[in-house]
């Protein structure tokens, strides 16, 4: 994993994404400024979690980032919901 891309806000950011989504919904929904979001989608979108359009996010599945860190997301949330 790129652990300079692991934070709270790639963490909400990709718990929010919906399969085809758009920076601004994921921002209101996360409650973050779309700057923020975008800034971290993008970083996002290099390393192949999202594939962006002029309007659209859309994440990538089979991404291995995105696998391990929803692997993690579900791993830790399941010893421990408090």
């Amino acid at each position: 994993m790129k652990i300079d891309l692991i934070n709270q806000h790639m963490v909400r950011i990709v718990i929010a994404a919906r399969k085809e989504d758009s920076i601004r919904a994921i921002s209101q929904r996360i409650q973050l400024s779309y700057g923020w979001t975008y800034k971290w989608v993008q970083a996002l979108a290099k390393i192949g979690v999202f594939r962006l359009t002029k309007t659209g996010a859309y994440v990538n599945e089979r991404n291995e980032f995105y696998k391990k860190t929803i692997a993690y997301i579900q791993d830790v949330l399941a010893r421990d919901v408090s």
